[in-house]
């Protein structure tokens, strides 16, 4: 039995030592960012998904590392750690990219694919089996018998070629069944040193097949979970370099979490795919006595979207020129004889980008040094011996541009400052009603300005004495009080300039509001009444009556109405009423009568004398009415009627044949009166074309309805109101007119 454990000890040693020897070659891994990189940052942290075929398991592990921008925008991309379910694990191989930057502030977008190497990714299998191995400690013992499944952690290599170490992990463990009490403890030695063959491990229908040593016995396991390894010792791929074509071979593994790692499927090459080769990840290799450099080319292939390096940098038969520029390189400097010695930089120009090689020579190039004062802001300050020194930016100018040489420096004895202590531009601390006093280093510079070397310093003991002036008040309308502000200030050692330390203090003084009524005004034009107030307060510490509020409208309050009152504003006489819709209005307005007109009052009707009239054609009664001209024997007769009828006069008169006259009214009679004309006497005495009429007789009267003479009372109703003073006031004109006939 011992001889079995040490024989097995010694097969598990020399297996180890393989994988140990294999993990020597470092993997490539394709990752995808998941941050924006800004390289002009000059370094900072990176993280990205491994791309894996395992999906589920790209989802759970995160690469975490930095990246770093070297002064010659050399950049480095290193990943040293795993994320594996929220926890952090450092990798001992970690992968890293390198490269030149056509520019610093070049930024790598998020989900960028890029290639890293010289990791193992091995070492992800082993933190993630690590991590299950711990787990499945955990389990009660039951679990752990009845499960006789796989459950397959390994990195998928499928997903991309990998180098002869790319296994996954497993501790490889001897189970020799100590826990087993039925075993026969009385097997003779011969029993022990007899050898097990198992069968070949297989694969049919997707299912693998291998067998597991557990003493004398092959135990026979399953699972789907097998992996292709590319490019291992035992199958390794065939480069033809002359056909540029590349055969890649694999071999498909199964991983069993107690027992290790099984071949199932030995070495098998796929179709012939094309070698490819590229100069851009490869420096020419310089001649420096012919000034050229030969072209190297990096061999590959591109296998599921990845691409694999086969080799190292190959040299072509293609060469390039050098070129050599002192822009890039740090100048010796000789101060004595103030010159820079240019160092130059050899480089090339492939594929419009420039490569460097080597490191800054020394050239034969001497420039004089120059210096400037404006580049540098601030001096030297030596507290010491009490001087400032003015510093300078040394530079020298190569092919119209400026290179700067080193940090600022001290200018010379020419721009050396005395320090002296300053007090104006500090502020003053006040403590328990104390003001300290502070000052600074100050130096005036080459051109007279003022400027400091230190911060503001406490420099007096005891501070000063801080005083207070009145400052005003601040009013509390809702408290009705005026609250007392102050000032605190000092005065500046040696001067009577005020320092104000604080403004507007309110203190504990308040005084109340003092509030009077001041006038009353009624507005009878708007039946308001207005309040008038003022709001003083006495300020006793100022011994004075302080006037907040001069007298103002406060309130406005309305009249009360109270009863109405008719009153006779105006009489009318000689009004004509006449008849509208169903009662009487006054002739020539439109105001209404309150009932009916005073009938007594009207004109009686009006009838002339019998007159005789004189025609110009033949009489009838409608010439006689329209056209008169009236006279008595041989004298024009003139007006023969006039009259009134209330405040309007109407007058009848005649003209003569020579003015035309007729019957003559004032404006509005004619509206009012009825005319007739009837024959009196129907004898006539005619000439050649006249006649006299004899008896005619003029009638006069009101239309019907119609009355004359009235005296009519306005009536108005004027409204009373009570004041807010207590005072009544009776509105004129404020209600309806009224018309009544007397």
């Amino acid at each position: 039995m011992k001889k079995l454990v040490l024989l097995l000890i010694i097969l598990i040693t020399l297996v180890n030592a393989q994988e140990q020897e294999a993990k020597k070659e470092s993997d490539s891994l394709n990752v995808k960012t998941e941050q924006d990189i800004f390289f002009k940052n000059g370094f900072g942290t990176i993280y990205a998904k491994p791309m894996l075929k395992d999906k589920q398991l790209q989802e759970n592990i995160k690469l975490q590392g930095e990246y770093n921008v070297e002064k010659n925008k050399n950049a480095v991309i290193k990943f040293n750690k795993l994320q594996y379910k929220g926890k952090l694990y450092d990798l001992s191989n970690p992968f890293s990219k390198k490269g030149r930057l056509k520019k610093r502030d070049i930024v790598m977008k998020k989900d960028s694919n890029i290639l890293v190497t010289g990791g193992d990714k091995q070492e992800f299998l082993d933190i993630i089996n690590s991590i299950k191995d711990d787990e499945k400690k955990s389990k009660d013992t039951k679990n752990n018998e009845n499960d006789n499944t796989v459950s397959n952690a390994s990195i998928p290599s499928s997903s991309y070629p990998s180098s002869s170490n790319d296994k996954g992990f497993s501790p490889l463990a001897y189970d020799n069944n100590n826990d087993d009490s039925d075993n026969d403890t009385s097997t003779s030695n011969d029993s022990l040193q007899q050898t097990v063959q198992c069968d070949p491990n297989f694969i049919k229908d997707g299912i693998a097949t291998y067998y597991v040593q557990q003493g004398l016995i092959c135990a026979g396991k399953t699972s789907n979970a097998y992996y292709p390894k590319y490019n291992t010792s035992s199958c390794p791929n065939k480069v033809d370099y002359e056909k540029n074509t590349i055969q890649l071979g694999s071999e498909l593994y199964v991983t069993d979490i107690q027992a290790g790692e099984f071949l199932v499927r030995g070495c098998v090459y796929d179709d012939a795919i094309e070698l490819l080769s590229e100069v851009g990840m490869c420096k020419a290799k310089p001649n420096y006595e012919k000034n050229t450099a030969q072209i190297q080319k990096q061999y590959y292939y591109i296998f599921k979207n990845q691409r694999e390096d086969v080799g190292n940098c190959t040299p072509t038969d293609e060469t390039i020129n050098l070129e050599s520029e002192v822009g890039s390189c740090t100048p010796g400097v000789d101060f004595e004889k103030n010159e820079a010695i240019l160092r130059k930089q050899f480089f090339y120009v492939l594929d419009n980008q420039k490569v460097e090689l080597g490191e800054c020579t020394i050239s034969d190039d001497r420039i004089p040094l120059e210096n400037d004062l404006s580049s540098c802001e601030d001096e030297r300050h030596d507290f010491t011996i009490n001087k400032s020194f003015a510093q300078t930016q040394y530079f020298y100018t190569w092919q119209n541009v400026r290179y700067d040489i080193g940090d600022c420096v001290d200018a010379g004895e020419n721009y050396i400052y005395n320090h002296y202590l300053d007090d104006t531009t500090c502020q003053y601390q006040v403590i328990d009603g104390r003001v300290l006093y502070k000052q600074r280093v100050a130096y005036d510079d080459l051109l007279g300005v003022k400027k400091f070397a230190t911060d503001c310093q406490t420099t007096s003991s005891g501070g000063l004495e801080m005083q207070e002036e009145f400052a005003g008040y601040t009013y509390q309308d809702a408290t009705k009080q005026a609250i007392r502000r102050i000032n605190t200030y000092f005065f500046i050692p040696g001067t009577t300039t005020k320092e104000y330390v604080d403004k507007g203090i309110e203190t504990s003084k308040a005084y109340p509001y003092i509030e009077k009524q001041c006038n009353v005004v009624n507005s009878d034009e708007n039946l308001t009444t207005t309040f008038f107030r003022e709001v003083t307060f006495e300020d006793t510490d100022e011994n004075k009556l302080v006037e907040l509020y001069p007298c103002q409208a406060d309130k406005v309050i309305p009249y009360q109405k109270l009863s109405v009152t008719e009153v006779l504003v105006d009489t009318l006489t000689k009004q004509i009423t006449l008849p509208s819709g169903t009662g009487y209005k006054i002739l020539g307005t439109d105001k209404m009568l309150v009932g009916q007109p005073n009938w007594t009052r009207k004109s009686p009707n009006h009838t002339s004398s019998n007159v005789k009239a004189k025609s110009s054609v033949k009489t009838d009664l409608a010439y006689t009415y329209n056209y008169i001209k009236k006279y008595i024997g041989n004298n024009w007769l003139g007006t023969i009627f006039t009259g009134t009828i209330g405040d309007f006069t109407y007058k009848y008169s005649l003209g003569n044949w020579r003015t035309g006259g007729n019957v003559a009214f004032n404006t509005l009679s004619p509206k009012a009166v009825n005319i007739s004309v009837t024959p009196n006497d129907t004898s006539k005495e005619c000439g050649d074309n006249w006649c006299y009429d004899y008896g005619y007789i003029w009638r006069f009267a009101l239309k019907p309805n119609y009355a004359d003479n009235q005296i009519i009372d306005v009536i108005e109703s004027q409204q009373d109101y009570l004041r807010a003073d207590g005072t009544t006031y009776t509105q004129p004109n404020s209600g309806t007119l009224k018309y009544i006939a007397k």
